[in-house]
Formats: structure tokens, sequence, C-alpha cells
């Protein structure tokens, strides 16, 4: 499986029971208002932001919060004492956009469901630097999970390359931050392809973007090897005379992936929409797509998806035309507004469900 999210070459795992004080209990004299990570689970870090949007994880869920990370710097360029702090009314924006505390996020969750559950957290970096904080409590699966690993949970440690259970840990917390984040990752297959991001309410991470883009390149072209090796296996069969592969050596440019020549000699152009995700994931159309299949009725989708998993699969749609012929009516109509202002489209991107009722996908294929 691979994964968009990976943890830093370096990193190490920092870990603690969760205290009265870190949990904003006020008791006796204290008014503890962060919660200490230990220096030594973080000092393979080069950049130490003040603040900045971290993944959270909890139980089977990750949202986007605000880390306010505090600490120590020596003379000697020497980072101690770092903690996340709960932040002030004030302090909770990033961006113009108010936003949770990461330290805030596990005092109102521990506070709602117990404070005497006992409360772990882990942290760890992810290979730009920023920080995955990691809450969990000890009736948990979550802890069990932890426990098989590395054993007994101590009041605070740290996982280091050379412990024979970091590898493991290591491999847990990947998938487990890529499984819970798969909305956020949804979203930015989408912006990948589109550069909208106007939808989301805090803005996605540049470096994400430039990743998702990269990320969604490879996927496009693992889906076009899968569905060229099927095609040549319907050659081979004689269920197709032919088909030529318009981006094999390089992007040709073309409003669709294959050529098909059926057995008789009907031409079938087909684009490939691929997705790392579910069968509902939305394929992006450019207006320039749309108007090639307008032209061009003989046109399918081959709708390539869970591209990561063991086995992806793909469905065929052999009505696009259908659907494109409404949109592009809509979009003639709004184009002739634009004229009499002097304004013309030069490209749109549209989002389409594959569950439009307009779209009938044939059976699930299997691509192995």
């Amino acid at each position: 499986m691979t994964f968009f999210y990976k943890i830093h070459g370096n990193s190490k795992v920092g870990y603690k029971k969760l205290t009265d004080a870190d949990l904003g209990i006020r008791g006796g004299s204290s008014h503890q208002t962060h919660i200490g990570l230990h220096e030594t689970s973080l000092d393979y870090l080069k950049n130490f932001r003040r603040n900045f949007i971290s993944p959270f994880i909890y139980e089977d869920k990750s949202k986007e919060l605000l880390c306010l990370l505090t600490f120590i710097e020596r003379s000697n360029g020497r980072i101690e004492a770092p903690k996340i702090i709960s932040g002030k009314k004030t302090n909770l924006f990033y961006e113009g956009v108010k936003i949770n505390s990461v330290t805030k996020e596990i005092r109102e969750i521990t506070q709602k469901e117990g404070i005497d559950l006992g409360w772990y957290l882990m942290w760890f970096g992810l290979e730009n630097e920023d920080l995955v904080f990691f809450l969990f409590k000890n009736d948990s699966e979550d802890f069990k999970e932890v426990i098989r690993i590395i054993g007994n949970v101590k009041i605070r440690g740290t996982i280091n390359k050379n412990d024979v259970e970091f590898k493991q840990i290591i491999n847990f917390l990947e998938l487990k931050i890529n499984k819970t984040s798969i909305a956020y990752l949804e979203e930015l297959e989408i912006i990948a392809q589109t550069n909208d991001v106007a939808s989301k309410i805090i803005k996605p991470r540049s470096y994400d973007i430039e990743k998702a883009k990269a990320f969604y390149q490879e996927t496009g072209k693992k889906g076009e090897e899968l569905v060229a090796i099927y095609l040549e296996k319907l050659k081979a069969s004689q269920s197709i005379k032919n088909y030529k592969w318009m981006n094999q050596s390089k992007e040709s440019g073309f409003p669709y992936d294959f050529e098909i020549d059926e057995i008789t000699n009907k031409k079938i152009f087909t684009d490939v929409k691929t997705t790392s995700y579910t069968f509902q994931q939305k394929m992006i159309f450019s207006n320039q797509e749309l108007m090639f299949i307008n032209q061009n009725p003989n046109y399918h989708v081959f709708r390539v998806y869970n591209i990561n998993e063991e086995i992806p699969v793909m469905r065929v749609c052999e009505n696009i035309d259908l659907l494109s012929q409404k949109i592009m009516l809509n979009i003639s109509s709004f184009e002739k507004d634009l004229l009499l202002n002097e304004t013309s489209i030069k490209e749109l991107k549209l989002a389409i469900s594959p569950i439009n009722r307009t779209l009938i996908f044939n059976q699930a294929i299997s691509l192995k």
C-alpha cells in the first residue's frame, strides 16, 4: 500500500501518560496551561515553528488543529522544555480562521469522556517536520495495539531508531495517520487537479498541496498502466481488435487516454479517471474534454479506484455523453452571457460524481 503521509526519516516517537495538570484539572496551586513534550523526542527537528497546523488523531478520526509550540532556546541553540500551550481566545486563529488548539481539544475530549480513564498522548514528525498528535485512553483498542508493540507503557518515554519496536510502531502510526485522514486526502486529490482551495475553511498546507499534485500524477500513471494491461488481455482474447495508448511515452494533451478499435471496427475514445480512494470520489473533467465528448459520443470513462489497495478495481461508463450534453448547454449559455461583458472562459474544471443519476457504470472489474 502506498501512503500519502510519510514519517520523518529521523523521527522519534514520544509519548506520556497525561497528568491532571496536563488535562487542566485545577488542584491545589496548579494552573498549568500547557502539556510538556520532552525534548529528546524532538531533537531531530531543524525547524521549531511556534504556531502551525498539526494533524490530531483520536480514535478513528483525524482533524487539523493549531499547535502552539513554545520552548526555551539556549545561547548555544539547544532547545529545551518544549510544550504545547492551550492558548487564549485571541491566540486561536490561523490565517484569520478560528481553530482549536491541540491542548484545548485534548482537554475538551478528556473532560467530556472522563478524566480518570487514563489518557496517553503520543507524538511524531512527518517528513516535512509537521508534528502529529495521537490521543488514546487505556481501555481503547489503540492502547491495546500500542501495548502489543512496545510492551509496558511508561509514564513517559521516547522510542528511537535503535529500539527493536521502532519499525513496528512507525508502521502502526503511519497506517493510522493515513487511514484517519481520508476526508482531508480526498479533498487534496481534488485540489491537485483543480487548484481550487476556496471550499476549505482552513487552507491546506502548501507542502501537502504540492505533494498531492505529484502523488496524483503517479496515481494517474498507475491507473493508465493497469488499463493498458487490461486492454492487452482483451486484445489477446480477441475481444477487441487493437488499442492505442496516447500517453505511453509522454503526456499527449489529448482529451482521452486510449483509442480502442473494437471487433466491429468501431473506434472508442477512452478516458481513465483514477483515484486512490473509493468509487464515489468525484471525477474531474475540463470543458475541453466535455466539448470533445459532445462531438464524439463513442466515449467511455474507465473509472479506476482503490488504486493503492491490493486489488484495484475498475468500472466503465458508456453514457457520459448524455451528461456532457446537459452540462455543455449550460456552459454555452453562460459563455454567451460572459461575451456580452467582453469576458470568456479559458479553462473550466468540473467535479462530477460517479453516482450522478444520469451516469450508468458497468459491473466492477478487478485489475490485478
